[in-house]
């Protein structure tokens, strides 16, 4: 399960609805954008390494080699699923 800080939240809340009035949501929007956020695959190190299923080791190598490119969100690195299966395709 991906998780998300209150940082990460904020930053996702005002990049999807800007025009939020006064900065408040109702449960239901908060919900829903958790929702969306955890459904869109994005993973920390150790879940990208697993999901290509290689060491931490050469998942740090390869992030290091540009083989693979990190999400900035929120201040917090994650990887989208979608970029390591181009990734992962390009490889075979």
């Amino acid at each position: 399960m991906d998780l998300i800080n209150a940082t990460a939240l904020r930053a996702l809340i005002q990049k999807e609805i800007p025009d939020v009035n006064n900065n408040v949501l109702t449960q239901k929007e908060a919900r829903s954008l958790i929702k969306r956020y955890a459904s869109q695959g994005y993973f920390n190190i150790g879940e990208a390494a697993n999901y290509c299923g290689i060491s931490r080791t050469t998942f740090d190598k390869w992030r290091k080699e540009g083989r693979v490119t990190p999400h900035i969100i929120g201040g917090i690195v994650r990887f989208a699923r979608s970029d390591l299966d181009r990734m992962m395709q390009h490889d075979e």
